[in-house]
């Protein structure tokens, strides 16, 4: 095999360096993905890039192509299933690093050449054996292939064809073979950070566009029926009643509820751990204002102990139980509280609402139950004294507060009843954790 130069080395040592810091630099999968490929353009100076991978158990199979267009500066990145026959092609059972390079004699044949395993030799082999690759890969000169595990689960393969850079062939493969050593790990991690967030996002979405169908989609159209029911009915002489007036105006209110709801849903949550409290009673005022519902906060103390990191769950915990009770419980007033001793923080919704059924059992709301599993908490779900419900969640903060005080703001409104809180009903609690198939009284819109 023909050793680069020492200079040459250190330049792609260099080369690749760079490149394992733009896989670290923060930026997502796709635009991280994007900056590599006008990368290994630059340095291999080809005409496209692909890049096969293979699932181990499952089998599934995907195939990034970058090339450059007519017009345009940097390379476009395109991703798409893998074909059976074209899988079958790209992970053919030949060698994985290899070379091949056209004959001047024949218009279809390739020499071959691959680093065999003693020493990295070079050893020369006939294009039969990857005929069916290069049916795929379609190359007017030469051919570069690299293999390389990403993480436990996939199997890749990196083709570089029509590369235009000037060395001997061996290097061109081994240049090949260092940059999928070096950037898969990288990669790979980058990928597990994003895995998550992306089913995330995907869920959100899908819960998003639930809500908007077996919500608001529906109730105007239910409007819709009813004003076009008013309009036939006063073509022929007919007026409508208020009481006709006054539903179809309750219902129009109540989705313009549920869409504050879901803007609420959608819009991240950034609350220090300084505003937590005020934050909190701050919903619960337009809670009160939105709803006409007696809202009373308090809280025992002034500065939240907590990371910054949990405050935004705290407030959705509230935002997600203020919005069903709202939705279910047909309340007139609501208690929220939150307590902290030693560390030990409690979040307290009370309602005096229709509570649930005994023989289903408590409810248990799935964007609730998320956020203190985010938390690593508990959820208590019970019946309220009054006959409401009651949750109550627990999790620990990392450290005491400093200054414990009473903080509290009272929206209640004087003319509705107030609820009568005791202990006595602690004896008689029905405690709920994260049960999977129980009935959500208290779900979210998604």
């Amino acid at each position: 095999m023909v050793e680069a130069s020492p200079r040459q080395r250190r330049s792609d040592a260099d080369r690749i360096v760079e490149m394992m810091r733009q896989v670290r630099g923060g930026r997502g999968l796709h635009a991280t993905v994007q900056s590599l490929a006008s990368n290994l353009f630059d340095l291999f100076s080809c005409r496209r890039i692909l890049l096969a991978a293979r699932e181990h158990e499952g089998g599934q199979a995907w195939l990034w192509t970058a090339r450059i267009v007519r017009g345009a500066v940097r390379p476009r990145v395109q991703s798409a299933p893998i074909e059976r026959s074209a899988r079958e092609a790209l992970f053919a059972a030949a060698p994985a690093c290899w070379h091949a390079q056209r004959q001047p004699a024949g218009a279809n044949q390739f020499e071959v050449v691959f680093l065999g395993s003693p020493g990295d030799s070079a050893v020369a082999a006939p294009s039969r054996l990857l005929s069916r690759t290069l049916d795929v890969l379609q190359p007017h000169r030469s051919c570069v292939a690299a293999a390389f595990e990403f993480g436990p689960e996939w199997t890749c393969r990196l083709f570089i064809v029509d590369p235009r850079v000037r060395r001997p062939r061996q290097n061109i493969i081994r240049l090949a073979q260092d940059l999928g050593a070096a950037l898969a790990p990288a990669l790979y991690n980058l990928y597990t950070t994003e895995r998550p967030r992306t089913r995330a996002a995907d869920a959100e979405r899908a819960n998003l566009a639930r809500a908007l169908h077996d919500g608001v989609i529906q109730s105007l159209i239910a409007a819709e029926m009813e004003i076009h029911s008013i309009w036939r009915r006063s073509v022929e002489g007919t007026v409508a009643s208020t009481d006709e007036l006054r539903r179809l105006q309750e219902l129009l209110h109540q989705e313009v509820l549920g869409l504050r709801d879901l803007m609420q849903r959608i819009k991240p949550v950034q609350v220090q751990p300084e505003e937590l409290c005020h934050t909190l009673s701050d919903c619960v005022a337009r809670f009160k204002a939105d709803t006409g519902i007696a809202c009373t906060f308090s809280a025992s103390v002034a500065q939240v102990s907590l990371p910054p990191a949990l405050c935004p769950l705290v407030v959705r915990i509230v935002q997600e139980a203020l919005s069903n009770v709202r939705k279910h419980s047909g309340a007139h007033h609501v208690l929220v509280n939150v307590h902290e001793a030693r560390g030990q923080w409690r979040l307290l919704i009370e309602d005096d609402g229709c509570g649930f059924d005994q023989a289903v059992g408590a409810p248990s709301p799935i964007v609730i139950r998320e956020c203190v599993r985010s938390l690593d908490g508990e959820l208590q779900v019970c019946r309220a004294s009054s006959g409401g419900l009651r949750l109550e969640i627990a999790f620990t903060g990392y450290s005491e507060s400093r200054e414990p005080v009473e903080f509290a703001r009272d929206v209640a409104v004087t003319s509705r009843p107030t609820i009568r809180l005791d202990t006595a009903h602690l004896r008689h609690r029905q405690v709920t954790r994260h049960p999977d198939d129980a009935l959500d009284r208290v779900q979210s819109c998604g």
